[in-house]
């Protein structure tokens, strides 16, 4: 006789995910469970309830959002460094941010008790590890000296609305490859970036 197949709860969550980012939050418990290969009866054994199954299918941990930008210091031609890390950045946000507009779309989020309850979630300590980053290489004297944050938030924020803009299919209409967009978005960001040259 045959072993039954047993399955974790990361494959029932992974199956969750797809499905709600695909059909939002108002997919069915049965949709999750045709996805999974499991009955409906097993996800409820493993999650109270839909909206349970909902919030951990949903949530970020640090490592899906950060880099590890440490090493990275002082290694390198900076220009292409930088390339590499948006382009990392792209990659961990096209995984993180359709889960992070359904958290926030959904009605039981509350943006105010999210921030107090966790403040080191993933998205700030993300933009911490960049800030961090660019003023490590400001001090070694490869970027020019300035607000390590506002350039942390520049780039963030620009690699995010590529993201988003896939995301909702606006691509479509202007399709750009990602690595095109990157090289562009650095070159524009390098002329107020690189030091000094005299």
């Amino acid at each position: 006789m045959a072993r039954p197949r047993t399955i974790s709860d990361d494959l029932i969550l992974e199956a969750a995910r797809r499905v709600f980012i695909r059909d939002g939050v108002a997919a069915s418990t049965s949709a999750v469970a045709r996805e999974a290969g499991v009955s409906e009866g097993t996800i409820f054994k493993r999650f109270t309830t839909k909206d349970e199954l909902f919030q951990r299918s949903m949530a970020v941990c640090e490592a899906e959002w950060t880099l590890e930008l440490e090493p990275r210091v002082g290694q390198g031609e900076l220009r292409e460094q930088l390339e590499a890390v948006a382009l990392e950045l792209l990659g961990h946000l096209r995984r993180v941010l359709p889960r992070i507009m359904a958290l926030t779309a959904h009605g039981s989020f509350d943006a105010r008790d999210f921030w107090r309850e966790n403040p080191h979630a993933a998205p700030v300590e993300g933009l911490k590890r960049l800030t961090n980053y660019l003023d490590a290489e400001m001090r070694l004297g490869r970027l020019r000296l300035g607000d390590p944050e506002i350039m942390a938030r520049i780039l963030l924020g620009s690699v995010q609305n590529y993201v988003f803009f896939e995301f909702v299919g606006a691509h479509a209409r202007m399709p750009m490859a990602a690595p095109t967009y990157v090289r562009g978005l650095v070159a524009t960001l390098w002329g107020g970036l690189r030091p000094d040259q005299s």
